[in-house]
């Protein structure tokens, strides 16, 4: 994430004693303008070569502008006094070919921001040896090849190379940059090592992640004192976490290990109350994590399959914070009763225990719900409790249980926003209440392997905006209804086989489906 402060100028403003001057152009607090529009002749040229090797999409340069000093020209900022240009902002313009490494030749650069381009080739070596230069941003692009050394750039604060395709190591000049604060590599395609970061005290924000990077997190990491965001996804990590990776570690409150081979059973503690953990397929069983009894202000919680086989203990229910946005444990090997969850939710979280054995009856689960989705468990009796649940809630998946009982018939409550419905691989049985064609949103309906009875009812014809509706080996009967063909304008697919149906398919339903 970043943050820029900002300062909206009116169109003409003059400060005599600052020199500073401007024409209608949006500055941040240490950008200025030549008030003369003139600029170093030398760095012109440099821009007019950067500018040749950009293809013909670029046309902010023109011919007319060219005839103008180069501080006029758009997403061209110089300083007041010198003339030299000290920010280049061309973020989302379009902008393919090459960064051309004449850019060397702007020696007071201090900004350079060329993300969401469509760029290619190298990062140059004199884009990397700027001594001013404090905001590197070329996020975004299709750049490629090596990072070439860092270690002119004495003065970088913010670098973010994210979202290119970027190999080889990450050099270690990067970790040894005294004064960054912002690193982001993600989405690239870097080997080797984590370089040993401890040369970057102020750094705060680290994102390695969606790369191929190998070997164990370092422990060096525990000595970031300002880390507040650390994400190192989606990578070939492994080795074990334990309590030196976090033990000065005070102010972090992301965190994102998942998709490596990390092992926990050395965690005892986090110092820190986090906000975001995310440790999915991490190796963080057979034990439920202990040392997420201290956590109590996490917002959003992702521990799936991770390996987890011992029952969930009392405290972790007992102490959902309040603020919970996500909630997720699926894919695990949970054998427990699904104890009652008398949390009052200031939002409305989404919670998903699915693939789990847990067993029992569910009788009281929160009423402020956004999606709920326990399928793939040994979960058994009616479905009443669906009834407690605020009409919020989008989505619905208890499919893949062993739920008995006919269908409740307060679906009108859900009207506005329930969205699926799965009821899918139950033993549920009788006939379809009428209130479930309340459901104006129902995108998806799949009531596939019960044993529910009679006819559709007429008022599924409201549902109008399904698009998927599965209702095959049941005990329904009577004719098809011509209303699918007729008023289900938007179905997709629809299944009714295994059924008791009579007659034949209706003519609606051939026209619209074949």
């Amino acid at each position: 994430m970043k943050s820029f402060l900002v300062f909206l100028l009116p169109p003409i403003l003059f400060f005599m004693n600052s020199g500073f001057f401007s024409l209608g152009l949006t500055q941040d607090a240490n950008t200025t303008v030549s008030g003369s529009g003139s600029c170093i002749e030398k760095e012109r040229q440099a821009l007019l070569i950067f500018k040749s090797h950009l293809g013909d999409v670029f046309k902010y340069w023109g011919n007319d502008e060219e005839k103008r000093g180069c501080c006029q020209w758009v997403g061209v900022y110089c300083d007041s006094h010198t003339g030299h240009v000290i920010k280049l902002d061309l973020h989302d313009r379009g902008l393919n070919g090459s960064v051309n490494g004449s850019l060397g030749n702007l020696s007071s650069l201090a900004h350079l921001d060329l993300s969401t381009n469509n760029l290619t080739g190298n990062l140059p070596n004199t884009v990397c040896q700027l001594p001013k230069l404090g905001y590197l941003d070329v996020s975004n692009n299709s750049l490629n090849g090596n990072i070439p050394d860092f270690m002119g750039c004495p003065s970088l604060s913010t670098l973010d190379l994210s979202s290119n395709n970027f190999t080889g190591d990450l050099p270690n000049s990067v970790g040894q940059l005294t004064n960054l604060h912002y690193l982001d590599v993600s989405g690239n395609s870097f080997t080797g090592n984590i370089p040993d970061f401890t040369g970057c005290p102020s750094l705060s924000t680290l994102d390695l992640s969606k790369n191929n990077f190998t070997g164990d997190l370092p422990i060096s990491v525990g000595q970031l004192l300002k880390l507040s965001y650390l994400d190192v996804s989606s990578n070939s990590l492994n080795g074990a976490i334990c309590d030196q990776h976090f033990q000065n570690l005070t102010h972090l409150n992301f965190l994102d290990l998942s998709f490596n081979s990390f092992s926990f059973d050395q965690l005892r503690s986090i110092p820190s109350q986090l906000e975001t953990i995310r440790l999915q397929s991490c190796r963080l069983g057979p034990s439920f994590p202990f040392w997420l009894k201290t956590q109590k202000s996490f917002i959003y919680l992702d521990i799936s399959s991770a390996g987890i086989s011992h029952s969930i203990p009392s405290w972790f229910w007992g102490q959902l914070p309040s603020s919970l946005n996500f909630l997720n444990i699926s894919s695990n090997e949970i054998k427990d009763v699904l104890v009652d969850i008398t949390v009052d939710f200031d939002q409305y979280p989404g919670m998903d225990l699915s693939d789990n054995h847990f067993e029992g009856r569910v009788s009281l689960l929160p009423s402020k719900l956004a999606a709920l989705s326990l399928s793939g468990n040994k979960l058994s009796g009616n479905l009443s409790f669906l009834c407690q649940i605020d009409e919020a809630i989008s989505l619905i998946d208890l499919s893949k249980n062993s739920f008995t009982g006919s269908l409740p018939d307060c679906w009108s409550k859900f009207q506005k926003n329930l969205t699926i419905l799965n009821l899918s691989n139950n033993n549920l049985s009788g006939k379809l209440p009428p209130s479930l064609g309340n459901l104006s949103r129902l995108e998806a309906l799949y009531l596939r392997n019960n044993t529910f009875v009679g006819e559709l009812p007429m008022s599924l014809s409201n549902c109008t905006k399904l698009r998927f509706v599965d209702l095959g080996e049941n005990n329904l009967s009577g004719v098809i209804p011509a209303w699918i063909g007729e008023r289900l304008t938007e179905l997709y697919v629809l299944v009714l086989r295994s059924n008791r149906f009579l007659g034949t398919l209706p003519t609606q339903i051939i026209r619209q489906y074949s």
